[in-house]
């Protein structure tokens, strides 16, 4: 084999690239399977289940769906039986099983595609990702997940984040980190902009990180957060019709969707729910092509959201959509 060729073929970044379309297949193999209820289902048949336990074949299946939902990377963040008491044990079982399960899952559906997407980027010169960071430290369930940027051995990433969400709105710190390339042109270029941040917030912010308070605020206002997220899908599992109405990406920062059955069209939904007091917006607001847009779903923000309105928010909202 021509050298040339032998190094193209066994280079490093396509060897990476091979693992992880590997580690992609086996794990939506996995994934498939886990989730495959069909197979419960023969299972609930084929071992007699019913007869053993003492439940109907409808309990039973009804219960394994929800089990089959928690397990999921876009379930809920709790885990509840309609028709089972679960003992606290088996509570924390549950919870250490999800955790595996959403790594898989993770594997599938974020590693392979972000992977392809810097796979993109290098396909042409002067082809950049601009990824924006800003409220990926209030993941409600799991490890956090890895930028792009850390993945990135390229150089195509430009990686950006602010502390205005996760520390006070006042504060007005962002920052960029550039690949080298692009730091060698913006110092060039731009090195003789000032900075419009005082240098005693800058240092002050620094103390703060290095003594590790940081860390510690972030822990406090996840633990908020995920109250008042709860808070707020449980008053809207109170008054929306289940059959018409599906909460996803709950675990995802700050906000969660919201998909909807209806036959109105996203501008008349948005117009609806602004007669009713609230402000919100549609997933497919944030497409660039209309055309592949996801319709029917609202993005819902809690931060801002007081826990004491939340019930007649919530109202509000189901009047808006189904009245």
């Amino acid at each position: 084999m021509n050298p040339q060729i032998r190094r193209s073929v066994f280079s490093w970044k396509n060897l990476v690239a091979a693992f992880l379309c590997t580690l992609g297949i086996f794990s939506m193999a996995i994934v498939f399977t886990l989730h495959f209820r069909p197979l419960y289902y023969f299972d609930i048949d084929h071992l007699d289940i019913p007869a053993t336990s003492g439940y109907s074949e409808e309990v039973i299946r009804r219960n394994y769906d929800e089990l089959i939902d928690y397990n999921s990377i876009s379930g809920p963040s709790r885990l509840t039986f309609s028709d089972f008491i679960m003992s606290e044990k088996g509570e924390i079982h549950f919870e250490e099983v999800k955790r595996i399960f959403l790594n898989i899952e993770y594997a599938s559906f974020v590693l392979v595609p972000l992977t392809l997407l810097l796979g993109w980027a290098t396909e042409q010169k002067n082809r950049y990702i601009i990824e924006d960071d800003f409220d990926s430290e209030f993941r409600m369930t799991g490890k956090p997940l890895p930028t792009l940027q850390s993945m990135d051995t390229t150089g195509r990433v430009i990686y950006m984040n602010t502390f205005t969400k996760s520390l006070s709105s006042t504060i007005r710190i962002g920052y960029m980190v550039l690949p080298p390339p692009l730091a060698e042109q913006f110092y060039e270029k731009l090195g003789f902009y000032a900075c419009t941040v005082s240098g005693f917030e800058q240092l002050v912010l620094a103390h703060f990180l290095a003594e590790g308070y940081f860390e510690t605020h972030i822990n406090r206002m996840r633990n908020r957060y995920r109250q008042k997220r709860d808070t707020l899908i449980s008053c809207l599992r109170a008054v929306m019709p289940p059959e018409m109405t599906e909460i996803l990406e709950e675990e995802a920062g700050l906000h969660f969707l919201l998909r909807i059955q209806t036959q109105a069209d996203d501008a008349e939904l948005v117009q609806r729910v602004e007669r009713q007091g609230l402000h919100v917006a549609c997933l497919s607001s944030y497409y660039a092509q209309q055309e592949q847009a996801e319709a029917h779903t609202l993005v819902l923000n809690y931060s801002n959201v007081p826990e004491e309105k939340m019930p007649e928010a919530a109202e509000r909202l189901q009047r808006a959509i189904f009245s």
